[in-house]
């Protein structure tokens, strides 16, 4: 959800979607980190260095208009969950873990008992994690649980990119 939200993403970039799609997923060689001026693949990146990243950028290689290896940069909320330079450190520590390689879409997960991948995150598998946040929330703010699905990260990630006031 938070890669979703804070890299603008279509559900066929951060999760596995059953519907046909031009996005391509991003893969673990797409992410780079920003650590004292230098940019690291995530699949070198220092592992000691991570947690010093200040900034960390999703590389396209699929886009809608066609142009492959532009990406989009966040940097550090500050906060320790709710940050995409923090989620996607998260990603590629586990990746790592588990000697992904660097082709491996960053939605796949593991079991810490198994060396083979154990599953992928879906569409749905977001949907019902926002619907039941939307549920929890929904007296003081409003907002029907049905009315959002996966989709909803994209458009409500550029709202409130606008309501910061952020270029």
């Amino acid at each position: 959800c938070i890669i979703g939200f804070f890299f603008l993403c279509r559900p066929g970039d951060f999760v596995e979607t059953t519907s046909i799609s031009l996005s391509r997923p991003f893969r673990f060689g797409d992410v780079q980190f920003l650590v004292q001026q230098r940019w690291y693949a995530g699949p070198v990146v220092p592992l000691e260095a991570l947690a010093a990243a200040r900034s960390a950028t999703l590389r396209y290689n699929n886009q809608k208009n066609g142009i492959r290896g532009q990406g989009i940069t966040m940097g550090a909320t500050g906060d320790p969950h709710i940050c995409p330079v923090r989620t996607l450190e998260r990603r590629v520590r586990h990746l790592r873990e588990h000697n992904a390689p660097v082709d491996t879409p960053i939605y796949m997960f593991w079991d810490y008992s198994f060396a083979t991948p154990q599953g992928k995150v879906y569409s749905v598998h977001v949907t019902h994690a926002l619907r039941l946040g939307a549920a929890a929330l929904f007296s003081p703010l409003g907002i029907e649980p049905h009315e959002i699905s996966c989709r909803s990260l994209r458009p409500g990630g550029a709202t409130a990119m606008l309501c910061a006031r952020i270029d």
